[in-house]
Parts: structure tokens; sequence; C-alpha cells
């Protein structure tokens, strides 16, 4: 199964993977109008990002269609809560009042949704392994990744009582 931290990283990124493969798109499209204008080591350059442009254009349709689907099977309460935390970026309390439930009945579902998501998403095809394959070194997943990893470690130096101190 998918790590906890692989599936905060991909709800995290999941709002901008549209974005995402239009752009790989028009690098795709951009590429093709210079080759036709070079030829030799140039040209190999160029067909070789035109590939690399496709190739993630195509990855991340894929993984667009999984993630879709994996939030679709999701019920209606379990998919608000991700959406309140991950899309929303509400914080516990904000998202908790929102839906009318308790902090700790929703860090529950929270965790309960994130976990069948985490299924999902592997049982569709994208297993971690795969995910690192496609996507480790695209800028907009480094970046969440290190969000994650800011956001993990704020949450530890609270709960050690040390507040926002370095």
């Amino acid at each position: 199964m998918l790590s906890a931290k692989m599936a905060e990283i991909l709800l995290t990124v999941y709002p901008e993977l549209n974005d995402l493969k239009r752009a790989y798109g028009v690098r795709a499209e951009k590429c093709l109008g210079f080759g036709y204008n070079c030829t030799g080591r140039e040209a190999e350059v160029i067909l070789g990002e035109y590939i690399d442009a496709i190739a993630m254009h195509e990855n991340l349709g894929a993984f667009k269609n999984c993630m879709d689907t994996a939030l679709k099977m999701l019920l209606p309460d379990e998919y608000r809560v991700v959406e309140s935390v991950f899309f929303k970026k509400e914080s516990l309390i904000s998202g908790s009042n929102r839906l009318g439930l308790e902090p700790n009945s929703f860090r529950y579902r929270r965790e309960k949704s994130v976990k069948k998501l985490r299924s999902y998403i592997e049982i569709l095809g994208f297993p971690e392994n795969k995910i690192l394959g496609y996507f480790d070194s695209e800028p907009v997943f480094v970046d969440a990744a290190k969000e994650i990893d800011s956001r993990r470690e704020s949450a530890k130096r609270f709960r050690n009582g040390k507040g926002n101190k370095t």
C-alpha cells in the first residue's frame, strides 16, 4: 500500500494536475516547432525533449484519471473531509466546524479516508514505485514532498512542546 506521506503528496498536487498536464502538452508542441529548423545533435536533443514531454503528458493523464476514480470511490462524507483538508486547506478546527463534526471525529475520518485512497490508488494501477518512477523529478511533486515534510516537522515540534522554535 502507498505510504501515508505519498498519499498526502498526491492529494496536495491533485488540484494542479490539469495545469501540469497542459504545460507538458504545450512543451511537446514547442519541441515540434523547433524540430523542423534544426539538424544533427540539436535535432536529437529536441526529439528527446519531445519524447519526454509526451511521456509525462500521458503519465499525468493516466494518473489524473486514477485519482479522479479513487476520489469518486469515497463516500460523500469521506470526500468532504479530504476536500476540506487537501483542496480547501482548512485547519482541523475550521474543517470540523464547517462539516459539523467534533475535531476527533474529523481527524479519524481524515485518516480513514486517506487510508482508503491509498488502497484505491494502488489497486487502480499506481503503486508507490511507479509513481516515483514517473514523477520523482517533477518540481510540483518535489515541492509538495517538501511541504509535507515541513508540516510533519512542525507537528512533531508542536507535539514535543517546542511550538514554532527551530
